[in-house]
């Protein structure tokens, strides 16, 4: 037979002898018309249950705390003992001081433990979702690319989970930013571009300019192949991971709780086989490929994400220096991921770059791709930190020769 033990306490203001028994404190729960307590026992709808509570004064004047302890013999009693428990904690809110503690709660922790593997099985879908979409529909392959010699020690995988990416060490909460948070596939310099270039708006192309229009990537990709709007799945995810952390950090759980957590997971569970069974329908044009891929990575890990801007704003930079340079072979910002390693040798052969320049230029293109493209890579946070340092040094060497550019055509007029 299991026992099901459950203890509060109780900090009361006995101000004025209210409540200053355990006789006293015994009359106050009996208030409640359907409750009884007859010595060690508590009676309640006509089931009995062990009862026990201890008394003693706290230092400071008028209050006394009170250590209730009830126990519930059978689990066939466990829907009386609930209200029970609910009907004591509401008497004793109404009178206490505080909001009574609860010391020990051994129905709460058998819904944690039943409701964990549930939240467990729904988790790793979520990751299995994500790994899939980006190793089959994506087609990147997520394999190690080749790394520099001084950054390879910085760039390690974890032995022991060699056959695992880093999805696995994400947070609950992150994984949900891949399917919900909104993304432009497209570049906002790129559309000033074109806007300034176009004699009329029959010179615009309203497919590119509809994708600088953030969207997440559940309504670019699953939406038309899963009968569920990012708004409903979001919600219940979010919700999910509250209750999630409940059980985490060994908080305790009411039985309205576990009925929200397999409400929720029962729902989040069914949308997301169903983007798994259809993935093979998702069909993601090749220039989308690299901006979800960096989506993904930035959305993972907020470090990953601050590098990954930064190298955006270097091959902004390398693209506005060669336009520069060779006006005549003019390149769109929108054609970066495509060409910047191709930009960048005629800068060099030019001496607009210098070596150094250009072996961090090497250096950095090898770090991002490790980033976006090897799913087991872990980099500690202090090193990503430094790449973050000599990204910006980087950054300012190549402004200040833009600048130098620009101030000799200034001189030349």
């Amino acid at each position: 037979m299991k026992n099901y033990k459950v203890e509060y306490l109780s900090i009361i203001n006995t101000k004025g002898s209210f409540c200053n028994s355990v006789n006293s404190f015994n009359n106050l729960l009996q208030s409640y018309g359907d409750l009884k307590i007859t010595d060690s026992h508590i009676e309640f709808e006509n089931l009995i249950f062990d009862y026990e509570v201890l008394h003693g004064e706290i230092n400071a004047d008028d209050q006394k705390f009170f250590h209730i302890k009830i126990t519930c013999n059978s689990e066939n009693n466990l829907h009386s003992f609930r209200k029970l428990l609910k009907s004591i904690r509401i008497i004793l809110t109404k009178t206490g001081e505080k909001l009574p503690e609860t010391l020990w709660d051994d129905v709460s922790s058998e819904l944690a433990n039943k409701a964990y593997p549930i939240v467990h099985d729904v988790e790793n879908l979520m990751r299995k979702l994500i790994t899939k979409f980006m190793l089959i529909t994506i087609g990147l392959g997520w394999t190690k690319d080749a790394v520099p010699k001084e950054v390879s020690e910085s760039l390690k995988t974890k032995k022991d989970v060699s056959n695992l990416n880093y999805l696995y060490e994400v947070d609950f909460i992150q994984l949900s930013n891949f399917l919900f948070k909104k993304y432009s596939t497209e570049n906002a310099k790129d559309l000033i571009e074109r806007l300034d270039v176009a004699k009329s708006t029959a010179e615009l192309d309203l497919g590119k300019l509809k994708q600088l229009v953030p969207k997440s990537n559940w309504e670019r990709y699953f939406s038309p192949i899963v009968d569920c709007k990012s708004e409903y799945l979001e919600a219940r995810w979010g919700k999910l991971y509250e209750l999630r952390c409940m059980i985490a950090h060994n908080k305790f759980i009411t039985n309205e709780d576990y009925d929200e957590i397999i409400r929720n997971s029962k729902e989040i569970k069914l949308k997301l086989i169903k983007a798994i069974e259809g993935l093979e329908k998702i069909n993601v044009p090749e220039e989308q490929k690299e901006e979800v891929a960096e989506n993904i990575a930035s959305n993972l890990n907020h470090l990953f994400g601050e590098f990954i801007v930064g190298w955006k704003a270097i091959q902004d930079l390398l693209i506005r220096l060669y336009n520069a340079y060779f006006p005549n072979d003019y390149i769109s910002a929108a054609d970066k991921v495509i060409i910047s390693k191709a930009i960048v040798r005629p800068l060099v052969d030019k001496e607009v770059l210098t070596k150094d320049l250009y072996d961090f230029y090497k250096a950095f293109n090898s770090i991002r791709n490790a980033i976006v493209h090897n799913s087991n890579i872990v980099i500690e946070d202090a090193t990503l930190k430094y790449y973050l340092f000599d990204l910006d040094v980087f950054k300012s060497d190549l402004i200040k020769i833009l600048e130098l550019k620009k101030n000799e055509k200034i001189d030349a007029l």
